[in-house]
């Protein structure tokens, strides 16, 4: 058995042999969620907030709102070619890497989700659609969590 010794805060530098790393706090898939930010290489390694296929927006502690916010916060501090590779890949094939793009057409679908111009399919979770790329499987009850 294992334990933690030490928990990460955002801003901490991970060196890695010749590689830094710094922690990013990016909440929306759960409320402690963070990425990982190699400036050397200008990749984030996005964790469970943001990859290819169906983003999980569904499990206790998920937020609408924190997704948002965090896709503004990311979308203004890094800049078009910044790179994202995520902990999940279901499809499509090859590089699982998205983009400033794909960031910024969550952004969309969020303010679209969160203003009533987004329809979602299906009960349990709600299927959003982001682009070719990335669905949004959320919670209906976790709509209210705009206000």
């Amino acid at each position: 058995i294992w334990k933690v010794d030490h928990w990460w805060a955002p801003g901490d530098k991970i060196e890695l042999g010749g590689r830094d790393l710094i922690v990013i706090h990016t909440p929306g898939h759960s409320p402690e969620s963070i990425s990982l930010w190699d400036s050397a290489n200008n990749l984030i390694l996005s964790g469970d907030y943001l990859y290819t296929g169906p983003l999980y927006a569904f499990v206790p502690g998920s937020s609408l709102k924190d997704y948002l916010s965090t896709a503004d916060q990311l979308l203004s501090r890094f800049d078009q070619a910044t790179v994202y590779f995520g902990a999940h890949r279901i499809s499509p094939p090859g590089p699982p890497e998205l983009n400033y793009e794909d960031l910024s057409d969550l952004k969309t679908a969020l303010e679209q989700i969160k203003n009533g111009k987004l329809e979602g399919e299906g009960l349990w979770p709600v299927i959003y659609p982001v682009n070719q790329r990335i669905t949004l499987l959320a919670d209906p009850g976790f709509l209210q969590d705009w206000e």
